[in-house]
């Protein structure tokens, strides 16, 4: 059995990594706990609102990055296995006014149309290699450890595509 975008969500959102996700429309949808402690900004205020007004995003140049109608939340949502949105860092305001660094990830949970598909946001203060959370997302690991275990209901674990 699949998870549902909204399992896959809840499950992301529980992952010990700082994310948050917006719908087709750019509004946020999630932000989780973590997200609110890097970040200095509860769910309650952001939740509803267009990500690019609440965290203002600039690239290492001070120009603004995050925009209505994202072009890399548009390229994750294409999906093109050949073409991946890399990791990048960006300066985001914190809820106290502060820029701060971070190094963010973008993947998609498919919907029936690619413009539907929610975009998940990975948000890191290292540089470093990515996480475990990132590397299942990109499926890149297919040895790691599955984010969530997936059985029949007789309890047996379920083999999944690379794909799925």
């Amino acid at each position: 059995m699949v998870a549902s975008p909204s399992e896959t969500l809840d499950r992301i959102a529980r992952s010990g990594e700082a994310v948050f996700a917006i719908d087709s429309a750019d509004r946020i949808i999630l932000w989780n706990k973590k997200c609110e402690e890097l970040l200095e900004r509860s769910a309650r205020t952001v939740l509803g609102k267009p990500c690019y007004q609440v965290l203002g995003g600039r690239d290492a140049q001070g120009n603004v990055y995050c925009y209505k109608n994202c072009p890399v939340a548009h390229q994750a949502r294409d999906q093109k296995p050949n073409d991946p949105v890399q990791r990048f860092p960006l300066s985001f305001r914190t809820g106290k006014g502060t820029p701060k660094w971070f190094t963010v990830s973008l993947f998609a949970i498919p919907s029936y149309h690619p413009a539907l598909s929610t975009v998940v946001h990975v948000i890191r203060t290292e540089n470093g290699s990515p996480s475990n959370l990132e590397r299942r997302l990109a499926g890149e690991s297919s040895t790691a450890e599955s984010l969530w275990p997936m059985t029949t209901n007789e309890g047996h674990p379920v083999d999944l595509t690379g794909r799925e």
